[in-house]
């Protein structure tokens, strides 16, 4: 039976690195990495005005927040989830998205969205 795009982007992985002393743990979508996603990393690269990196900046956040399916991240009061969006990512420090981003990146294996097969 045939599969589609949004079978493919389902799968989830998990992936938990240390951030200062703390480790943040992050559900992410394998199958939503493609050239797109792995270009997104090089924002700063898209022109030297401020429009362009304004513009470079905001679809790394888009694409970030299309990889992320939930995360241990909290808001100050140390209760709620900062949501998954990425109009509210522009409140997180970059260093943190791009290292999040790059967590996802280098965790990113192809078997992770194969399909699974029983092996007869």
């Amino acid at each position: 039976m045939p599969i589609t795009l949004n079978e493919i982007a389902a799968n989830t992985a998990t992936v938990t690195f240390q951030f200062g002393d703390n480790p943040v743990t992050v559900v992410f979508y394998p199958g939503r990495i493609t050239e797109r996603v792995l270009t997104a990393g090089n924002f700063a690269k898209r022109g030297d005005d401020p429009a362009s990196i304004e513009a470079g900046v905001e679809d790394f956040n888009a694409i970030l927040a299309g990889l992320v399916e939930s995360w241990d991240v909290l808001e100050n009061d140390g209760k709620a989830m900062i949501p998954i969006d990425a109009k509210r990512f522009a409140d997180i420090p970059l260093i943190f998205r791009t290292r999040v981003f790059q967590e996802i990146i280098g965790a990113f294996r192809p078997e992770m969205v194969a399909p699974q097969t029983t092996g007869k």
